[in-house]
C-alpha cells in the first residue's frame, strides 16, 4: 500500500496577499482613532488651562474684594453704587492691608491698579490675553456704606456682582466663556437696627 500524504508546507500568495492587507486596514483604522483621542485630550487640557487660568483669577479676585472694604463703582469717588444694568467696567476698594485696589477692564484684560500707604502704584495685567480674550467685564455692587460721606447709612450689605464674558483660545480654537460670581463683604456692614 503505497500512500500519498499531501502536507502543506505554508500559505499561498494570494493568502498572504489577504492577510496583510486585512492588517494594515486594521492598523490605519486603530491608528486613525489613536490620533483623534489624543488630539480630543490635547484639546481638552488646553481648555481646562484656559479655563482654570481665569477661575484662578476670579477666586483670587474674590477673596480680596470679600475682605476689603469701601466699595466703589468710581475710583475717584468712593463708595459710589452701580448696580444698574450697564454696571461699571472698574471697581475700587480698600483691603486688609489698607491698600487701594481697584480692578478695571482695559485692553481685553481685567487690570489690577495697587496703590499701598507710602503712595506707591503698582499696575499689572492679571489675565493672560494669549489663552483668554475678554469681551467684557462688569462690575455691579451694591450697599455702599453712604454714611461715610454724610448721608444715612444703608441697610444691605455691601456686595459684588462680577460678570465675565470672553473667549478662551486653545489649538487654534476658540470657546466663548461666561463666567458670574457673587462676593458679599465680610466685615459687617449693617446697621444694629436694620
Amino acid at each position: 500500500m503505497n500512500r500519498k500524504f499531501h502536507s502543506p508546507q505554508g500559505f499561498t500568495l494570494v493568502e498572504v496577499m489577504v492577510s496583510v492587507s486585512i492588517f494594515v486596514l486594521i492598523t490605519t483604522i486603530g491608528i486613525g482613532a489613536l490620533m483623534n483621542i489624543n488630539n480630543a485630550y490635547k484639546q481638552s487640557r488646553s481648555q481646562r488651562i484656559a479655563i482654570d487660568s481665569l477661575n484662578f483669577v476670579l477666586d483670587s479676585m474674590s477673596r480680596q474684594i470679600r475682605t476689603g472694604s469701601q466699595y466703589s463703582c468710581d475710583p475717584s469717588s468712593p463708595l459710589v453704587e452701580c448696580y444698574n444694568s450697564s454696571g461699571s467696567s472698574s471697581f475700587y476698594f480698600v483691603d486688609q492691608k489698607k491698600r487701594e485696589i481697584t480692578y478695571r477692564f482695559v485692553n481685553n484684560a481685567i487690570e489690577r491698579i495697587i496703590v499701598d500707604s507710602n503712595g506707591t502704584v503698582t499696575t499689572e495685567d492679571i489675565t493672560t490675553p494669549d489663552i483668554i480674550t475678554l469681551a467684557n467685564v462688569v462690575f455691579r455692587m451694591r450697599g455702599a456704606n453712604t454714611s461715610q460721606i454724610g448721608s444715612t447709612q444703608d441697610s444691605i450689605q455691601p456686595f459684588v456682582v462680577i460678570t465675565i464674558n470672553g473667549e478662551a483660545h486653545y489649538i487654534g480654537k476658540t470657546t466663548p466663556i461666561a463666567l458670574q460670581t457673587s462676593i458679599t463683604q465680610r466685615l459687617l456692614d449693617i446697621p444694629s437696627g436694620s
